[in-house]
């Protein structure tokens, strides 16, 4: 996704910056057809479509009407779904096999879909909706980003995006991106593993030249950016230059208590399926 944080360096208006990200979407997780959208506010159902790609022999949707909008939804050839979502959806995107996330703090959705399930697009699961959340969030970042530039003047830890505001005590994505490009570096890297009922998720902790201080990877709208896969987490270090050991703690480990920067929630034992003794070392 780092081709997406390239778009905010051009000069280009909202529309062609919404119409380049799903482009670079859909040809990096090989969709059909996307689509991205907003509600005007919280107790709103009507989605507006900001922008859209794949609709070729088409014309898409201005709006959607969609009650009580899930956070995340999926179709698949297997699952026989005729719920309100599953109907709506389908003739928003016009293809049978979809996907949606929905950041209800923003107000933005993210619509995917294919035409088939076949080898090269495999029918969607559970274990997809990491990666149509994490473009919702790759988005969302740079969008703050191009703000940041368009109203210099707006701290960068607290950025509108539309009606709302984003608080951030971490490290945005963006700003990583940002400083890395100005000859910055991450000096270390822990991960705190969160581990419930659900499976285990992966909190990230940078140690960078320009905030020395250990602090936890934030989206933009405030809150904690977790991975459920850890070798995204180590790819994305990866692709920030560091090449450094990842410490992984548990979450309650003593030894967090004498790191500077790590936050509460990450101090507290979790109910954990298994058991990481102290910190594990990864290359």
């Amino acid at each position: 996704m780092r081709e997406i944080y390239r778009l905010w360096d051009r000069n280009t208006g909202s529309n062609s910056f919404n119409s380049e990200t799903l482009a670079i979407i859909c040809e990096n997780a090989l969709f059909d057809r996307a689509m991205l959208l907003r509600v005007a506010d919280a107790s709103s159902s009507t989605f507006t479509i900001l922008a859209s790609t794949g609709f070729s022999s088409s014309r898409p949707p201005e709006t959607l009407d969609l009650p009580r909008p899930p956070a995340f939804y999926y179709t698949t050839g297997t699952t026989d779904r005729a719920e309100t979502a599953a109907l709506t959806l389908r003739a928003c995107i016009g293809v049978p096999y979809l996907m949606w996330a929905f950041d209800k703090p923003s107000g933005c959705a993210m619509l995917v879909g294919n035409r088939h399930e076949v080898n090269t697009f495999p029918p969607f699961d559970d274990g997809d909706r990491e990666i149509i959340e994490s473009a919702l969030a790759v988005y969302l970042d740079a969008l703050v980003r191009k703000i940041k530039t368009e109203t210099p003047a707006i701290h960068a830890q607290m950025l509108p995006i539309e009606n709302g505001r984003f608080a951030d005590a971490g490290l945005l994505e963006s700003e990583i991106q940002d400083n890395i490009r100005d000859n910055g570096t991450i000096l270390r890297l822990i991960v705190v593993e969160r581990s419930g009922d659900a499976g285990s998720e992966y909190a990230p902790y940078f140690s960078t030249s320009w905030r020395p201080e250990f602090r936890i990877l934030r989206t933009t709208r405030g809150s904690d950016r977790t991975y459920r896969d850890f070798s995204r987490l180590l790819q994305f270090a990866r692709e920030c230059g560091y090449r450094g050991s990842v410490a992984v703690y548990e979450a309650g480990a003593d030894e967090l208590r004498q790191i500077p920067g790590i936050r509460p929630v990450d101090l507290e034992p979790r109910n954990a399926p298994r058991t990481i003794s102290g910190a594990k070392q990864t290359a």
